[in-house]
Formats: C-alpha cells, structure tokens, sequence
C-alpha cells in the first residue's frame, strides 16, 4: 500500500510540473498509465463519498427525522383526483395546463420555482425565469439543475412502449415501496455507508475511466493522423500513453468545479 502510495504521488507529481517525464514516456509499459489515471479517478470519488457521508453523519438526526415523515409529505404533494396519461407519444394531464406542483415549505428545498411544472399544450421547453425542478411537454420530462438551469435528464413519452396511467393510487403504491427502502437504510445505515463508500469509487471510477479512455482514443487518433501527414516519427501508443497522463489537470480542474457548482 505505502509502495502504490509512493509511486502514485510521484507520478502525480511528475505529469503536473516535470517535463522530462513526457519525453520518457518510452520507458513507460502500456498499462501503467491506465493504472494511475484509474488510481487518480478512484481517490477523487473516494474523497467525495468520504465528505458527502462525513456531512450525512453529522446531520444523521435531520436525514433520520426526514426518512420518518417522508411517506406523509410525500402523499400530501400528489393533488387529489390528479392523472398523467401517456398516450400516442404523448403527455396529458386532467387539468388546465400549464399546472404546478409545490413541495411542502418543511419537507425539501429543491432551491426551483415549483417541484414540476407541466405544460402539456407545447411540445417544446418553454421557461421563463426560474426553473422549475421537473419540467412536463406534451412529448418529454426533463429533470433541471435550477441553480444552472441546465437539463440533469430527460424522459420522452415515446419511451412508453404502452398507453399509460398515473392515479394517486400508482403514486401511493411508488412512495410505497421508497419509504420501505429508507426504512432499511435507517434500520441498517452502517452498512450502507460502508458498502457505499467501498461500491461507488471502485465501479464509478471503473466506468469513468473507461470513458475517458475511449474519448482520449478518438481524440488521440486524429492528432496521430496529422502527425503522419507532417511525417513525424512518433508511436500511436506513445501519443495515447502521454495524452493519459495529460489528463491529471482537466481532471482535477472539473473535480473543483463540480465541487463548487461550478461546471
């Protein structure tokens, strides 16, 4: 542990302020780069898992006290007598559109206008102001950062293979099946913290590096191509190993913007 330590602080070092170091990348075997580019992504979800777990201990009463009356705020958002169709790759509610649903004042700041929004006449975004958390067209849903206004996800109606029905009663039966969830989490939330905090940097840093390798790989074989055409004397791998450990700035630099909001 204290060796893969050492040498992954040397090499972290090394790709942020010594040269030299990518004129050596030769000496380098192939694997060794996608180690410590996986080693780098793995310590920054680490970190946050350990800070977001550090925060939900400390307001352990709060999250405690949330879970408790999480069933009976929720059923209280959900409007009496209130459907969603979806139908023919469309939305349709049984009221005048647009329609809003608030959260209670005492139950979760979203930090958005309203909790949804649905305005079913359009077929298009059509946002003005503050946003709202969940925003409802005639053929998507979208989910809303309101602090950046920028889409998180979106949902089409056309996803729905089959004409559906949302009552109070499917909603009930949803919230349902959630609360016996938290109910666990609280019973057994020791547990889950340390099964979270061992699961979420292991796969999430398995598939983010992945990723990055595959977009890194298309963008390397374009610079590689011109390289030829100028006929220069370097190695696709070369290129691809020094184009990894490239990677520690932008890295770190989004990891600090996500972190205040930022990105």
């Amino acid at each position: 542990m204290k060796k893969w330590f050492r040498n992954f602080s040397t090499t972290f070092r090394n790709s942020l302020t010594n040269r030299d170091f990518y004129q050596n990348i030769k000496k380098f075997s192939f694997w060794q780069p996608i180690i410590y580019i996986f080693s780098l992504v793995f310590a920054l979800l680490l970190i946050k898992v350990l800070v977001f777990g550090g925060i939900i201990l400390v307001q352990r009463s709060q999250v405690f006290d949330f879970i408790g009356s999480f069933y009976t705020k929720s059923l209280e958002i959900y409007p009496k007598d209130f459907e969603i169709s979806i139908k023919n790759d469309k939305v349709s509610i049984n009221k005048e559109t647009p329609y809003s649903i608030n959260l209670p004042s005492d139950f979760i700041d979203t930090g958005a206008s309203h909790l949804v929004t649905f305005d079913t006449k359009s077929e298009t975004e059509n946002i003005s102001g503050k946003p709202p958390f969940i925003y409802v067209t005639s053929k998507k849903m979208l989910v809303i950062n309101p602090q950046t206004k920028n889409t998180q996800f979106e949902i089409l109606a056309s996803d729905f293979d089959q004409p559906t029905k949302i009552t109070k009663s499917d909603y009930t039966k949803f919230i349902s099946e959630i609360d016996s969830i938290l109910k666990y989490i609280q019973k057994s939330w020791v547990l889950v913290f340390v099964i979270v905090v061992i699961t979420v940097p292991i796969v999430g840093g398995l598939f983010q590096t992945i990723g990055l390798l595959i977009y890194l790989m298309l963008l390397v074989l374009i610079l590689y191509f011109v390289a030829q055409i100028f006929k220069l004397k370097i190695k696709f791998v070369d290129v691809y190993k020094m184009s990894i450990y490239g990677l520690t700035v932008p890295i770190i630099f989004t990891t600090f913007l996500s972190a205040f909001g930022l990105n």
